[in-house]
Protein backbone atom coordinates (compact mmCIF):
# COMPACT_ATOMS: atom_id res chain seq x y z
CA UNK A 1 0.00 0.00 0.00
CA UNK A 2 2.88 2.10 0.77
CA UNK A 3 4.25 1.82 -2.62
CA UNK A 4 0.67 3.00 -4.30
CA UNK A 5 0.50 5.78 -2.43
CA UNK A 6 4.07 6.80 -3.44
CA UNK A 7 3.29 6.48 -7.02
CA UNK A 8 -0.30 8.35 -6.38
CA UNK A 9 1.88 11.60 -4.77
CA UNK A 10 4.22 11.50 -8.00
CA UNK A 11 1.74 11.42 -10.92
CA UNK A 12 -1.57 12.73 -9.03
CA UNK A 13 -1.11 16.24 -10.53
CA UNK A 14 -0.44 14.43 -13.97
CA UNK A 15 -4.31 12.35 -13.60
CA UNK A 16 -6.62 13.11 -16.18
CA UNK A 17 -9.82 15.02 -14.42
CA UNK A 18 -11.68 12.19 -15.44
CA UNK A 19 -9.38 9.40 -13.43
CA UNK A 20 -9.80 12.27 -10.38
CA UNK A 21 -13.95 11.61 -10.77
CA UNK A 22 -13.60 8.45 -11.01
CA UNK A 23 -10.99 7.93 -7.91
CA UNK A 24 -13.54 10.48 -5.77
CA UNK A 25 -16.55 8.08 -6.45
CA UNK A 26 -14.34 4.52 -6.18
CA UNK A 27 -13.62 6.37 -2.57
CA UNK A 28 -17.07 7.22 -1.74
CA UNK A 29 -18.48 3.95 -2.90
CA UNK A 30 -16.09 2.14 -0.54
CA UNK A 31 -18.08 4.05 2.93
CA UNK A 32 -21.61 3.52 1.79
CA UNK A 33 -23.42 1.53 3.75
CA UNK A 34 -26.57 0.52 1.91
CA UNK A 35 -25.93 -1.07 -1.60
CA UNK A 36 -28.03 1.37 -3.62
CA UNK A 37 -25.62 4.47 -2.82
CA UNK A 38 -22.86 2.44 -3.53
CA UNK A 39 -23.77 1.25 -6.93
CA UNK A 40 -24.55 4.56 -7.79
CA UNK A 41 -21.34 5.92 -7.00
CA UNK A 42 -19.75 2.70 -9.08
CA UNK A 43 -21.48 3.36 -11.64
CA UNK A 44 -20.79 7.33 -11.92
CA UNK A 45 -17.38 6.27 -11.44
CA UNK A 46 -17.10 4.22 -14.35
CA UNK A 47 -18.99 6.58 -16.24
CA UNK A 48 -16.70 9.26 -15.83
CA UNK A 49 -14.02 7.28 -16.98
CA UNK A 50 -15.68 5.68 -19.85
CA UNK A 51 -18.05 8.17 -21.06
CA UNK A 52 -17.30 10.30 -23.99
CA UNK A 53 -20.00 12.97 -24.72
CA UNK A 54 -23.40 12.98 -26.12
CA UNK A 55 -22.61 11.83 -29.86
CA UNK A 56 -22.61 8.30 -29.05
CA UNK A 57 -25.52 6.41 -26.88
CA UNK A 58 -24.83 6.57 -23.24
CA UNK A 59 -26.24 3.34 -21.93
CA UNK A 60 -24.18 1.78 -24.74
CA UNK A 61 -20.99 3.85 -23.62
CA UNK A 62 -21.29 2.14 -20.36
CA UNK A 63 -22.20 -1.61 -21.06
CA UNK A 64 -19.47 -1.80 -23.85
CA UNK A 65 -17.05 0.28 -22.71
CA UNK A 66 -17.55 -1.59 -19.09
CA UNK A 67 -17.14 -4.94 -20.40
CA UNK A 68 -13.90 -3.81 -22.58
CA UNK A 69 -11.96 -2.83 -19.28
CA UNK A 70 -13.09 -5.23 -17.52
CA UNK A 71 -11.81 -7.73 -19.89
CA UNK A 72 -8.59 -6.12 -20.12
CA UNK A 73 -8.44 -5.83 -16.43
CA UNK A 74 -8.59 -9.70 -16.23
CA UNK A 75 -12.46 -9.53 -14.21
CA UNK A 76 -14.86 -11.80 -15.68
CA UNK A 77 -18.48 -9.54 -16.24
CA UNK A 78 -20.25 -10.05 -19.24
CA UNK A 79 -22.35 -7.70 -21.07
CA UNK A 80 -25.39 -8.93 -19.47
CA UNK A 81 -23.61 -7.97 -15.88
CA UNK A 82 -23.14 -4.88 -17.34
CA UNK A 83 -26.41 -4.06 -18.10
CA UNK A 84 -27.88 -4.70 -14.81
CA UNK A 85 -25.49 -2.58 -12.76
CA UNK A 86 -26.16 -0.10 -14.90
CA UNK A 87 -30.19 -0.81 -14.81
CA UNK A 88 -30.04 -0.91 -11.21
CA UNK A 89 -28.43 2.71 -11.17
CA UNK A 90 -31.08 3.86 -12.95
CA UNK A 91 -33.78 2.65 -11.06
CA UNK A 92 -32.02 4.00 -8.09
CA UNK A 93 -31.68 7.12 -9.19
CA UNK A 94 -34.99 7.84 -10.64
CA UNK A 95 -36.78 6.87 -7.42
CA UNK A 96 -37.90 3.43 -7.69
CA UNK A 97 -37.87 0.59 -4.94
CA UNK A 98 -34.55 -1.21 -5.49
CA UNK A 99 -34.22 -4.51 -3.20
CA UNK A 100 -30.29 -4.48 -3.39
CA UNK A 101 -29.79 -5.52 0.70
CA UNK A 102 -27.71 -8.56 2.23
CA UNK A 103 -29.90 -10.65 4.55
CA UNK A 104 -30.32 -9.35 8.44
CA UNK A 105 -27.51 -9.60 10.51
CA UNK A 106 -24.96 -10.13 7.37
CA UNK A 107 -21.97 -8.49 8.56
CA UNK A 108 -19.84 -9.17 5.45
CA UNK A 109 -16.87 -10.93 7.86
CA UNK A 110 -17.25 -14.58 7.19
CA UNK A 111 -18.48 -16.83 4.57
CA UNK A 112 -19.62 -16.02 0.66
CA UNK A 113 -21.14 -12.70 0.17
CA UNK A 114 -24.82 -12.47 -0.83
CA UNK A 115 -25.25 -12.46 -4.27
CA UNK A 116 -26.42 -8.69 -4.54
CA UNK A 117 -23.23 -7.55 -2.43
CA UNK A 118 -21.19 -10.13 -5.09
CA UNK A 119 -22.82 -8.55 -8.13
CA UNK A 120 -21.76 -4.63 -7.28
CA UNK A 121 -19.12 -5.53 -5.53
CA UNK A 122 -17.23 -6.73 -8.64
CA UNK A 123 -18.14 -3.46 -10.17
CA UNK A 124 -16.23 -1.61 -7.41
CA UNK A 125 -13.88 -3.87 -8.50
CA UNK A 126 -13.43 -3.30 -11.93
CA UNK A 127 -13.52 0.72 -11.07
CA UNK A 128 -10.54 0.32 -8.42
CA UNK A 129 -8.10 -1.91 -10.86
CA UNK A 130 -8.65 0.74 -13.49
CA UNK A 131 -8.06 3.37 -10.83
CA UNK A 132 -5.16 1.39 -9.88
CA UNK A 133 -3.47 0.49 -13.17
CA UNK A 134 -4.13 4.46 -14.14
CA UNK A 135 -1.21 5.49 -11.17
CA UNK A 136 1.14 2.01 -11.69
CA UNK A 137 0.72 2.39 -15.83
CA UNK A 138 1.61 5.72 -17.47
CA UNK A 139 0.14 3.84 -21.24
CA UNK A 140 -3.55 3.03 -19.25
CA UNK A 141 -3.48 6.44 -17.50
CA UNK A 142 -3.19 8.02 -21.17
CA UNK A 143 -5.68 6.26 -22.52
CA UNK A 144 -8.17 8.27 -20.32
CA UNK A 145 -6.49 11.81 -21.51
CA UNK A 146 -8.92 12.53 -23.85
CA UNK A 147 -12.57 11.87 -25.59
CA UNK A 148 -10.54 10.33 -28.69
CA UNK A 149 -8.29 8.35 -26.72
CA UNK A 150 -10.85 6.61 -24.11
CA UNK A 151 -13.15 5.74 -28.01
CA UNK A 152 -9.92 4.40 -28.94
CA UNK A 153 -8.99 2.32 -26.76
CA UNK A 154 -12.53 0.55 -25.96
CA UNK A 155 -14.36 1.21 -29.13
CA UNK A 156 -17.97 0.85 -29.02
CA UNK A 157 -17.93 -1.32 -32.56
Amino acid sequence: LGTLLQQYRAVKDDLPERLRRGLWHVDRSSYCRYLPEAVTNIVTGLEALLNTGDDEPVTAQFVKRSHLLAEELAIDASRTYWSWIYDVRSKVVHGDEVQLVGPPGWTGSTGDLPPEVAKVAKAQDVLRAAIRRSIEDEDFRDAFATDAAVRQRWPLQ
